[in-house]
């Protein structure tokens, strides 16, 4: 910046940079995410009519909006200036226009749109900020995860998961002096067939465990590297818990007092539940602490 005197005026003359430009305000944001909530009403219509049906699932929403939506208010109030990620708009806004010329499925054109709001949320919530820092991976994660994907995690990965889990129950069961035989999805024990059903598959569990997975992950800033890692830690764990579960409720039934006991059932899906997210939080802080030098 140079200062010139000319007379008594003195004119100031600098180089615009544009990292220094102001950023939008708080009502321009707005009027942005309303401009976004009826681009996408399609996709937002199909996304009430699914959670309807499966009202948990909206809670993955519900935290993760709260989250932004606390975070960007705090930055609001402490630096007004917003910039938004015009790439990320422009590839979310084309990627959904796209996917509906092609008649994609609506599960599609919901993601898109949930991640170009979720894109615009996330620059919101570091406003006044010369550079945005990159959104970790763990943050899609959770998007994605506010997606009704039960369902549709139900019907490519029930089977799947429930052979999986028929096996290591098996396993389990025969470590214990138990005869049972795994034929498909069904275990075979004194001459009865007991069938590993769709709610026994354990994929509500995994969509949950994949949730909290991707929320310690986010909290301890994990690159993509790490992210992947937890998330595939959390598969393995939650199929080995549902398994561990699954010969519980084998026991239970041996039993016909406990057999009689409908809570009990809950009672274990609980506690097994809860020694998944003790698993994944010690996994997160191993791996937090397995990459980083020790101090010279």
């Amino acid at each position: 910046m140079g200062s010139y005197n000319y007379g008594n005026t003195d004119v100031a003359m600098a180089t615009q940079n544009p990292s220094n430009k102001p950023g939008l305000g708080a009502m321009p944001v707005v009027l942005l995410l309303l401009v976004q909530l009826l681009a996408f009403w399609r996709a937002w219509q199909w996304y009430v009519n699914r959670i309807w049906e499966s009202p948990e699932e909206a809670l993955a929403l519900v935290v993760v909006l709260t989250v932004l939506c606390v975070c960007a208010i705090q930055r609001l109030r402490a630096q007004p200036g917003v910039r938004p990620p015009w790439g990320l708009l422009s590839i979310g806004f084309g990627l959904y226009t796209l996917l509906t010329l092609i008649s994609a499925p609506m599960l599609l054109r919901t993601a898109a749109a949930v991640l170009t709001v979720g894109a615009t949320m996330y620059a919101v919530g570091f406003g006044g900020r010369k550079q945005v820092p990159r959104p970790r991976a763990a943050l899609w994660g959770l998007l994605l995860l506010c997606m009704p994907l039960v369902p549709t995690l139900q019907f490519y990965l029930g089977y799947p998961a429930r052979l999986i889990s028929a096996a290591i129950t098996v396993v389990l069961l025969n470590a214990n002096g138990y005869a049972v035989i795994q034929e498909g999805v069904f275990l075979r024990w004194n001459g009865e067939l007991i069938q590993f059903d769709a709610p026994c598959s354990g994929i509500t569990m995994l969509w949950a465990a994949w949730l909290i997975c991707c929320v310690f992950a986010l909290l301890q800033g994990f690159n993509v590297l790490r992210t992947g890692l937890m998330l595939a830690g959390a598969t393995l764990i939650t199929l080995l818990g549902n398994s561990f579960r699954a010969a519980s409720l084998f026991y239970l039934e041996l039993d016909v007092a406990f057999a009689a006991q409908a809570w009990m059932h809950e009672a274990v899906g609980l506690i097994v539940f809860a020694g998944i997210i003790t698993s994944l939080y010690s996994a997160s802080i191993w791996l937090a602490q397995a990459f980083v030098s020790p101090a010279r």
